[in-house]
């Protein structure tokens, strides 16, 4: 299969998730399985969301794919543009 280069894509559509987005990073940093991309698009959140994934991309051992959207695009077409340039096996 053509564009695979790690096993999994760990997809996070982000708006307005600065409360919670340290779960999903958290849970990434703690795998012992390291196979695998985390592809984050921003759907133009108006909170810190931003500032706190890059904080997270600095501090992180594994590839990062990372949109700073500034309009929002919709749900949708997050997952479109995500399924279209992930990278993993699985998604």
């Amino acid at each position: 299969m053509e564009g695979i280069k790690y096993r999994f894509t760990v997809f996070t559509p982000c708006y307005n998730s600065a409360t919670f987005i340290h779960r999903v990073f958290k849970s990434l940093d703690n795998q012992t399985f390291r196979d695998f991309e985390w592809y984050v698009i921003n759907d133009a959140s108006t909170d810190n969301t931003h500032q706190l994934i890059e904080e997270y991309i600095k501090a992180v051992d594994f590839p990062v794919v990372y949109h700073n959207l500034e309009k929002n695009q919709g749900l949708h077409n997050n997952i479109n543009q995500a399924i279209r340039d992930a990278r993993g096996e699985y998604w």
